[in-house]
């Protein structure tokens, strides 16, 4: 249950990738970084995308996944057709995380595209 300390504070991010692409990144949740969404949706793209993340807690620069993934290292994604968009969603529940760190496979070439992100710590 929300208290007056929790209020909803939601946040858009915007980035210009190569060829036309674009990426929305809308961040939703409280304000003491409790039950978190961050959904990465891409926009005006033909090809199946991934998106390759890890968290980071508060000074420490290592990538961590959610406790509920039982795999070492970063986890890998795909995006989802939604309408006009493909769209990643992600549910952070610790508020210990400071931010996630991701980057962008090309998934129907399995290979990475350092042309469009190479690597984005995008603060929560």
């Amino acid at each position: 249950m929300a208290t007056s300390k929790d209020k909803q504070v939601p946040r858009v991010h915007h980035f210009e990738l190569v060829e036309g692409i674009k990426l929305q990144i809308n961040v939703s949740g409280c304000s003491t970084m409790r039950n978190v969404r961050v959904e990465f949706q891409l926009k005006n793209c033909t090809r199946t995308w991934i998106l390759h993340w890890g968290f980071l807690y508060h000074g420490n620069t290592s990538w961590y996944i959610p406790a509920e993934h039982p795999k070492q290292g970063a986890l890998q994604t795909p995006f989802i057709k939604s309408g006009e968009a493909y769209v990643v969603a992600i549910e952070l529940r610790d508020p210990k995380i400071h931010a996630i760190e991701f980057v962008l496979k090309d998934g129907s070439h399995d290979r990475w595209s350092c042309l469009l992100i190479n690597q984005l710590s995008f603060y929560i």
